[in-house]
């Protein structure tokens, strides 16, 4: 399998054209959204390996899936090879010390999808090689790195034992607009000037898209920090925290010499 080609980029795209063809396929072929899931699996097993710098120079090396001997694969095929031969192990020897792996992935959000709990159908390639889609449930307000662990979600090789868990690692994407302190989120207003002087009510856009009017009071200065409350992000106890918009002030530019002479009038009666 071309990994490229499944995401139809060239070999010597960016990191960031991999990442934005891969949300872009994935959501064109979820499964959720009537896509096909071998395609959705395909998409999955591209970009763990094109993400991955390590794993993605690799492939470009071999250009090639790297082939794995299972030791444990082996020995069930001379299992099966002396059984029919007279040799019957009883089932408790045959599973002794068996235990299937527990299994570990990322799972990539958005700032907005973790305002609220969410359920994610996620591509998870097994020890030999196989994929299969689970789903997982996503906790609001959860944070960046936050590992979760869901148990017998992993790797099922040995059918007669308990499969393995699955740990996942939550990577929160940056959004352009706002970013997270704590259980706040913060955003910039710029305004201009005399805006700043005199005060203005602007509206704002939270990270719902909803539009809140904020009152800039009359000599606002430069870094001043407003506070919505309740427009944050939630926490564990379910609590929101609030929406920080920081302002940054504009200086007029190309002023002519009449302007000029009005704010050097403001200045010196000061």
């Amino acid at each position: 399998m071309n990994y490229y080609d499944v995401l139809g980029l060239e070999p010597t795209c960016s990191p960031t054209e991999i990442q934005t063809a891969y949300r872009s396929k994935a959501k064109q072929h979820h499964p959720d959204s009537g896509g096909d899931v071998d395609t959705f699996h395909a998409v999955a097993e591209a970009y763990e390996v094109l993400k991955d710098p390590h794993k993605r120079a690799q492939f470009d090396h071999r250009n090639a899936r790297k082939i794995r001997i299972n030791a444990d694969g082996v020995m069930d095929d001379m299992f099966t090879i002396f059984g029919s031969a007279g040799f019957h192990p009883s089932k408790r020897d045959y599973n002794r010390g068996k235990v299937n792996k527990n299994l570990s992935i990322v799972v990539e959000c958005t700032l907005d999808e973790i305002l609220e709990e969410q359920d994610k159908t996620v591509s998870i390639k097994h020890t030999d090689g196989s994929r299969h889609l689970v789903n997982l449930t996503i906790p609001r307000g959860v944070k960046n790195g936050t590992k979760i662990k869901y148990a017998q979600l992993g790797d099922t090789k040995y059918r007669s034992v308990a499969p393995g868990d699955l740990t996942v690692t939550i990577s929160i994407t940056e959004n352009d607009k706002f970013t997270r302190e704590g259980d706040n989120l913060k955003t910039h207003l710029t305004l201009g000037v005399w805006d700043a002087i005199i005060g203005k009510v602007v509206q704002i856009n939270t990270i719902e898209s909803k539009t809140i009017n904020l009152n800039v009071p009359a000599g606002t200065q430069y870094g001043t920090i407003l506070r919505i409350p309740k427009h944050g992000m939630y926490n564990k106890q379910g609590i929101r925290g609030d929406l920080l918009v920081q302002v940054l002030v504009k200086i007029p530019e190309n002023l002519t010499e009449q302007q000029l002479n009005i704010c050097k009038k403001l200045r010196d009666d000061k």
